[in-house]
């Protein structure tokens, strides 16, 4: 493509949304992707092959703060991280954009406003075939219906919610991002193998599902298999991106820059493209302030069996309530239902007299997350060969517990006619578990305290925004896809303009 006005990094969900924008109004855009298209295949839906053998993970080694290396848990696709994710679709809550104190810090106020976001938030769930009953969540900041109606629980999932309405607990459909019986290349829905799994049907509202078509045509090209390595930049304009493509190595040119290629690679290639990490660096905050929430798993066994094959349609805000000045322990939902290869895999799992089959048909699986707050040591550094080191302290520890150990106390006291508890146990997720990252090119006023204009653009650099979740100021405790395509919807409209 001659003439390039827009080159963006990466395929994820806020690339291929800001593309969207851009070719709708005609504008030239290419975007590259390191990886390629991840193969539909029967191994898609295969427990061992998508865990155990961690088939689609990138086989990169990273190193911790203790200098230990370890695997992320990364994908590299078209598509980014979202091709295996779970589809869970949240508006941040008003609160969100302020200030919310926690005893372990504060949780620092965003440049702009939940009204800044509210109707490209309406454009995302459309876009992103976001299904749930909004009114059944107290916690929520608009009462404009999601675009489709709640998907149907299954019998566990029902007596669940019975059970918790009757003890005070409060919860909702999650709104999940998904169309049920669409099929693709002779692949039909299957919704027994979907959160975090790769979906060769395209039900799932991935990026691929939802925006490629849309993008496919003569002002729009997508290069696979080219891996971003440096900006060229000079008087503060990046000028070039030099890229690895075939083996080869290469410099592509455009008007103007987007970089979404995530939290971790956004910050990695900020740092590769300037001595010393100085460059978009004046504020000194490039790879800072990393947040990945804090997160568990949780699993349920019970003395009735869990038929169920998909049960991610559970959550609860009951402990996170920003807006009304309530609890800020954290969101729950329950996960895709485990099998019982995924027990096998998950050790923290087991219990004695059950074996892996007994424990998937008796089990519901739940993911905890509790805001992680944005502390400066928490960042991305290359060393002198270049290999990529991670340090994460973990903040808001005991909030997280509470948030764990009160949700199981509640389980343990379901009525009579809901489900009998037996064993509850969870595990706390590693530093290789780099899903919901964001944080490290935050944005802001202050070009001193961080790395882009509320605009997501480049405070150092005229043509350069970053549309990842690299700009989020604070995390929140819900699911970050939503606002990363909200927010990559509102700066693409306006970057059509320019």
């Amino acid at each position: 493509m001659k003439d390039i006005e827009f080159l963006i990094i990466g395929s994820g969900p806020g690339g291929t949304s800001a593309a969207l924008k851009l070719v709708q109004a005609g504008r030239r855009v290419l975007m590259i992707e390191r990886g390629d298209f991840l193969p539909k295949e029967a191994e898609n839906r295969d427990s061992q092959a998508v865990y155990g053998e961690r088939r689609y993970r990138t086989s990169e080694r990273w190193i911790d703060q203790e200098g230990e290396e370890f695997q992320p848990w990364m994908h590299f696709h078209v598509g980014g991280n979202a091709k295996l994710y779970g589809s869970a679709h949240f508006r941040f809550r008003e609160a969100d954009f302020g200030e919310v104190p926690y005893d372990e810090g504060m949780s620092p106020a965003w440049p702009i406003s939940y009204s800044d976001l509210a109707s490209y938030y309406d454009e995302a769930e459309a876009l992103y075939r976001v299904h749930g009953n909004r009114s059944m969540d107290a916690s929520e900041p608009t009462g404009r219906p999601y675009p489709y109606g709640p998907l149907k629980d299954e019998p566990a999932i029902s007596q669940l919610k019975r059970g918790l309405t009757e003890t005070g607990i409060s919860s909702f459909p999650l709104p999940v991002g998904v169309s049920p019986g669409e099929s693709s290349g002779g692949w039909e829905t299957d919704l027994a193998h979907f959160d975090a799994y790769p979906d060769p049907s395209l039900s799932k509202a991935d990026p691929e599902a939802v925006a490629l078509d849309s993008l496919q045509g003569g002002r729009f090209e997508l290069l696979t298999k080219t891996q971003a390595l440096r900006f060229l930049h000079r008087d503060g304009q990046v000028i070039g991106l030099e890229v690895e493509r075939e083996g080869q190595r290469e410099v592509l040119q455009a008007e103007r820059y987007l970089c979404s290629a995530g939290a971790i690679q956004s910050a990695k290639l900020f740092l590769n493209s300037g001595d010393d990490g100085a460059f978009a660096n004046s504020s000194g905050q490039v790879g800072r302030n990393y947040m990945a929430h804090l997160c568990s798993a949780g699993s349920a066994t019970f003395k009735e069996a869990v038929p169920d094959k998909f049960a991610k349609t559970f959550g609860t805000n009951h402990w996170y309530q920003p807006d009304r000045g309530g609890c800020l322990a954290g969101s729950i939902q329950t996960q895709g239902k485990w099998d019982a290869a995924q027990y096998e895999l998950e050790p923290w799992t087991h219990l004695d007299g059950y074996d892996s089959r007994q424990l998937a048909e008796h089990g519901l699986e739940f993911f905890f997350m509790t805001e992680d707050l944005p502390l400066p040591q928490n960042r991305i550094q290359l060393d002198s060969g270049g290999r990529l080191h991670l340090h994460r302290e973990l903040s808001n520890r005991a909030l997280h517990q509470q948030l764990v150990d009160e949700f199981g106390a509640a389980l343990a006291e379901l009525p009579t006619d809901s489900l009998t508890l037996r064993h509850y146990r969870s595990q706390l997720m590693p530093v290789a578990w780099c899903t919901h990252q964001c944080g490290t090119l935050r944005f802001g006023l202050d070009p001193t305290t961080s790395v882009l204009t509320p605009d997501c653009r480049a405070h150092d650099l005229d043509n350069l925004w970053v549309l990842d979740g690299s700009f989020f100021p604070s995390s929140s405790a819900l699911n970050p896809t939503l606002t990363i395509v909200a927010n990559a919807l509102r700066v693409g409209e306006k970057l059509a303009t320019l």
